[in-house]
């Protein structure tokens, strides 16, 4: 007695061939950051803005908020203004003894790291200061 390979000619099921496509259309998960822009001197969100002349399409402004979204590649670049995350005395000796008079909160998605990097690079050109982690600014 010979056996044949059989093929399995019956249709995959519409269930099926959309769980493969989803399989295979599996997007990173989003890794958002947060950083801190220390400044050494006083600044207002829309003059960081007037810096980023690339950007000017891309910015938008909430200035009664002390705000800034950048739309960049993937994701956008959040300024916010964060004294109130600093307001124990501790950190407030921090800042005298560096004459840091503005603190910006920075949230960005990581794949957008290197072209934050390169904003904040233009932005300390201009305003000096440093960014750093919340565990860094000690």
């Amino acid at each position: 007695m010979t056996m044949k390979n059989k093929t399995n000619t019956k249709k995959k099921s519409a269930h099926h061939q959309t769980a493969k496509k989803s399989a295979e259309q599996v997007k990173p998960v989003k890794k958002m950051l947060t950083e801190y822009y220390l400044i050494p001197q006083e600044t207002s969100i829309s003059q960081m803005a007037e810096l980023l002349p690339d950007y000017q399409e891309k910015i938008e402004l909430w200035l009664e908020m002390d705000l800034m979204e950048l739309t960049l590649t993937h994701d956008t670049m959040v300024f916010e203004e964060a004294a109130e995350d600093f307001a124990n005395s501790e950190d407030q000796v921090y800042f005298a003894e560096h004459k840091i008079k503005k603190v910006y909160a920075i949230t960005y998605d990581a794949l957008d790291a290197e072209e934050v990097r390169q904003i904040l690079s233009t932005l300390q050109a201009a305003l000096q200061g440093r960014v750093c982690e919340e565990d860094e600014i000690l």
